[in-house]
């Protein structure tokens, strides 16, 4: 696919849904062949949109489903904590053994049950030397 093609794709998905700056950064991006940025740019452009509208999006990892129920107690306990409106991406993670880890930014809260094995190993280390 040429470099025109490419751009016009871009542009036919993207161009309702983001600003001409931030298309024209994209066709810059095919310009140089950094396609290894686009997912960085994407991660980028949603924080700086949630922090503009004023939500905040929490990763959530679980070992097993949540239900619909637990998301909403989630997402308004969260909501309590951040002082902004959550968003949760959830993902199952059957390696956490129990328990769930959040995301937020820079900020990460680890009640997994592998967290706890991994915080009690450690503590033993520590305390043994």
């Amino acid at each position: 696919m040429s470099l025109a093609d490419k751009k016009k794709l871009l542009e036919a998905l993207l161009a309702s849904e983001i600003g001409t700056t931030a298309l024209r950064f994209l066709e810059l991006l095919v310009d140089k062949k950094r396609y290894d940025l686009f997912t960085f740019a994407a991660a980028v452009y949603g924080r700086l949109l949630a922090e503009k509208s004023g939500t905040a999006k929490a990763v959530v990892r679980t070992a097993r489903p949540l239900s619909a129920d637990a998301r909403k107690t989630l997402a308004a306990s969260l909501k309590t904590f951040a002082g902004k409106d959550i968003e949760l991406d959830v993902k199952e993670d059957p390696e956490l053994i129990g328990g769930v880890t959040v995301k937020i930014g820079d900020w990460v809260l680890d009640s997994s049950l592998r967290g706890q094995l991994r915080r009690m190993r450690e503590s033993f280390y520590h305390h043994g030397n």
